[in-house]
């Protein structure tokens, strides 16, 4: 049972804050007393249930420490010798990936190896718009006759008859994705799946862009084994690094060693397409995991979303700055349009979602025609952290066909839903993750899907509104070396959250809006110690509203805690999470 953190049972974000639990707070004063780390680098430590003795090897991950032979991944070893075998051949060999940041990596990685063998490979990405995701059986069939090899990235689990389709042109198809497998496979020439049944789970949190670098580091064994000149691997741990950051996969085990290493490899050498970006997006601090999150990604993504995804592929891929810089211009005006498209829909978008909420709707169904396809994603997102609850956003096209986007909590599956409702013939297509899946839908069947999701919608655990509390600090005891410290113990993400730090009986100092949405603020408690604060996205609500109009007031103030850095000098900020008044 956790405790009641500074008597709040219900603050302006309607939470109960609760601490640690006994066993986490008493384990974080024995790594604390047993290694030479701060207490709330300790509790972290314990939450993700590290030992002290373990301290030192979570803190500096190796990826040799924590790969496994990639060959324990089902047809591994069948995949790599078709494709050893294809480019020894010279046969024609076609990348089919998916438009997002981790199915572009992924491709990215393959087209680099392949060019490291002397072979400049073909690229299709599917459109978003006309032909939505994952592989479709006219492009697999078109491509298929051209092609004895077809390499499909990010998707493909559930292609059954583009795959078929390929088949009967004589052209095997690889598979390499990480999403969710049902009872049967196409029959593909091989399928590397982490969520296969019995497969080894330290590869099931994987993102595509992880297998892709399992796969190479196969591949290079073979080359080793034939006296060949190995690719350089671990020059692209950034590439791997920015996929699985913005895939949102849990950063455990593997991942993080990927992340970890990946932001040591950027800052020895970095990448063309990574100077071009922060120079577009007027970047001046040392690339970090948050900042491939948030800064690189949304940009990387832009052009699958609104355009042509091969101009991600280019700017990964290129080793001219001069290209780069062209490419990442390009990308930066697709990333200015689609935040207004994004904020188009999220307007209409948010005025059904607050029905439903009125009406008592677990789970948040929004579709409209004319609505852009390529900004649903971060819609449904959006909307999923303004209700917390599942939200469903649908784009309807002119032909009646919905493309949509889930983002989805903890207590549902929204992934193996959509697998449910496509077997019940209510999709076209569906699938995708626990958290986040995607679906094609005829728009005369949106109500019969929204009844009969609503009807079999069975909690994995009740939602709670409780936000726990790992420290509770005064202003005067965070510095930047204590966050530093901190930071040794990231990436943060997915399975792996910042700390919650709560901050007792502060005054707000000042406090201003932000582009008409966010606010920043500076505030201090009884040490004196002032900080500054940011709240994003929330100014019309109560915690936005109390910050405004209580500027005198006191507060308890919660968030994470981070380095801003900017122009050579550190300083510490808070992500406002929540406020309780007094």
């Amino acid at each position: 049972m956790c405790e009641t953190i500074l008597n709040v049972s219900s603050s302006l974000g309607n939470n109960k804050w609760i601490g640690n639990s006994l066993t986490e707070d008493r384990q974080a004063e024995f790594i604390m007393q047993r290694s030479d780390v701060s207490l709330l680098t300790a509790t972290v430590l314990a939450i993700r249930g590290i030992n002290p003795e373990e301290v030192d090897q979570y803190l500096n991950p190796k990826i040799k420490n924590l790969m496994p032979d990639p060959c324990l991944l089902s047809d591994m070893r069948k995949a790599s010798n078709r494709l050893i075998q294809a480019v020894k051949n010279k046969e024609n060999i076609i990348i089919y990936s998916d438009f997002d940041v981790d199915g572009t990596t992924a491709a990215s990685l393959l087209i680099l190896w392949l060019r490291h063998c002397g072979i400049e490979p073909s690229l299709y990405i599917p459109d978003r718009i006309t032909e939505g995701y994952g592989p479709n059986i006219n492009a697999f069939t078109k491509l298929a006759k051209k092609n004895t090899l077809l390499l499909c990235l990010d998707s493909g689990t559930q292609a059954f008859e583009s795959v078929e389709a390929a088949n009967k042109e004589n052209c095997d198809v690889i598979i390499i994705d990480h999403h969710q497998v049902n009872q049967n496979i196409p029959k593909s020439f091989a399928l590397i799946n982490p969520k296969r049944k019995n497969e080894d789970p330290t590869f099931f949190d994987l993102c595509t862009a992880g297998l892709v670098f399992l796969f190479i580091a196969d591949l290079n064994r073979i080359s080793r084994e034939d006296n060949k000149k190995e690719f350089n691997l671990i020059n692209c741990m950034d590439l791997v690094a920015l996929a699985t950051m913005a895939d949102v996969v849990p950063l455990k085990g593997l991942n993080r060693a990927f992340v970890h290493q990946g932001i040591r490899t950027i800052s020895k050498n970095k990448r063309p397409c990574f100077e071009a970006l922060a120079e577009q997006a007027n970047f001046r601090s040392p690339i970090t995991d948050q900042a491939l999150a948030f800064t690189f990604a949304p940009r990387i993504n832009a052009a699958g979303r609104i355009s042509d995804a091969k101009l991600a592929t280019k700017l990964l891929t290129t080793k001219n700055l001069s290209d780069a810089e062209k490419y990442a211009n390009k990308l930066e005006t697709l990333n200015m349009e689609r935040k207004n498209l994004e904020q188009s829909v999220l307007d209409s978008a948010l005025l059904q979602a607050k029905i439903q909420q009125e009406s008592g709707a677990n789970i948040l169904w929004m579709f409209e025609k004319g609505w852009h396809p390529g900004v649903i994603g971060i819609v449904a997102s959006r909307i999923k952290e303004t209700f917390k609850k599942p939200a469903i956003v649908i784009a309807v096209g002119e032909n009646g066909i919905g493309i949509g986007s889930a983002r989805s909590t903890k207590a549902l599956d929204i992934g193996a839903c959509f697998i449910k409702l496509k077997e019940m013939n209510l999709l076209l297509s569906g699938g995708g993750h626990s958290m986040a899946a995607g679906l094609k839908i005829d728009s005369t069947k949106i109500v019969e899907a929204q009844k009969m999701l609503s009807s079999i919608y069975k909690p994995i655990n009740q939602e709670k509104k409780e936000l726990q509390i790992n420290a509770v600090l005064s202003t005067s005891a965070v510095s930047i070396s204590l966050l530093e410290e901190l930071n040794s113990a990231g990436p943060f993400g997915s399975d792996s959250p910042f700390p919650v730090v709560a901050f007792p009986n502060c005054t707000i100092n000042h406090a201003q809006i932000l582009g008409e949405k966010h606010i920043k603020i500076s505030f201090s408690n009884n040490s004196g110690s002032r900080i500054e604060g940011i709240l994003f996205n929330d100014l019309g609500s109560d915690i936005g509203q109390f910050l405004i109009s209580k500027q005198k007031g006191k507060a308890h103030i919660a968030g994470r805690v981070e380095i801003n850095e900017w122009g050579g000098r550190k300083r510490i900020n808070l992500i406002i999470m929540d406020v309780a008044s007094q």
